[in-house]
């Protein structure tokens, strides 16, 4: 991956939904549950939630699904403004998310924000997701250990590093924290090879419970 699009991917990673992420920088199948086997070895998926949606498209490169009430924006396609409303956001939240939004449309970007998750948090942070692909050939394996590594020099500290099987195949799994102000994003990124291209998909929150779901939302990438 190279620096420039992982700058991007870093950067999105807050989607400065909160005012403390300022300018410190800020995924079509059935299958669902990461479970990962003793040993690192890959594990088995069941179906997603009926209540999940897809988004993304062939212009984005990747569809992925996500829960029904989230608000979703495909980047390659027009207006920002209504998504903007159905945010939740308001203020300099809004404007910051706006300027995100343009950055990350260089890449035909997927964003989706949980409108109601800001106001379960103390810090008025906004779960959220980014999904992008680019052109580039690697394996899980490699994506996993420049990944990691890129995501520490940004100040991620990384718990977990795996490799799992999704709808599209085999993807690096990356758990890790990332302190923006006073504000301790929690984090999980998805990096799916194919043949010529690499689909990378963020999952970001301030919350302690959000994991399993984004496992969920994980194991639905599917490259197109």
């Amino acid at each position: 991956m190279s620096k420039r699009y992982h700058f991007v991917t870093a950067s999105v990673l807050c989607l400065t939904l909160t005012t403390a992420c300022g300018s410190s920088g800020s995924i079509v199948g059935g299958l669902i549950t990461v479970a990962r086997a003793p040993g690192g070895q890959l594990g088995e998926y069941t179906s997603p939630p009926d209540d999940f949606k897809r988004i993304g498209s062939d212009a984005n490169g990747v569809t992925v699904a996500v829960p029904h009430e989230w608000v979703a924006h495909d980047l390659t396609k027009g207006d920002i403004e209504e998504f903007l409303e159905r945010s939740g956001l308001s203020g300099k939240q809004k404007e910051s998310l706006k300027k995100d939004m343009q950055a990350m449309a260089d890449v035909k970007a997927i964003l989706a924000i949980d409108p109601k998750s800001s106001k379960a948090s103390p810090n008025r942070f906004a779960t959220n997701l980014n999904a992008f692909c680019q052109p580039g050939r690697s394996s899980a394996e490699e994506l996993m250990d420049a990944n990691t590594k890129g995501l520490e020099e940004f100040g991620a500290k990384v718990s977990e590093a795996t490799k799992v099987r999704i709808a599209g195949g085999e993807a690096a799994r990356i758990l890790y924290t990332l302190p923006a102000g006073n504000v301790k994003v929690k984090g999980t990124q998805f990096h799916v090879p194919t043949s010529d291209t690499v689909c990378t998909v963020t999952l970001s929150t301030d919350q302690d419970n959000k994991q399993k779901l984004f496992d969920q939302i994980g194991a639905t990438i599917s490259p197109l």
